[in-house]
């Protein structure tokens, strides 16, 4: 099974449209970073400039169509 790390910054103060950044490693190698706003949530794989985007709802939606109990 891979061992995954998770790493993440946060902004130090509370700031409109800031997002929150989790980089995600898998087996010591960076699989890419989650990025999380207010609006919505999106997924930037390494050595790419730009993501997948998805708004709360459409991520609602994903998560109970495709997501496990």
């Amino acid at each position: 099974m891979a061992k995954h790390d998770i790493y993440f910054t946060m902004p130090q103060k509370i700031v409109l449209n800031k997002d929150v950044e989790f980089e995600i490693y898998s087996n010591e190698v960076k699989s890419g970073t989650l990025k999380i706003s207010k609006g919505s949530i999106k997924w930037v794989p390494v050595n790419r400039s730009y993501g997948h985007h998805l708004s709360w709802e459409e991520f609602d939606e994903l998560m109970q169509k495709e997501g496990q109990r």
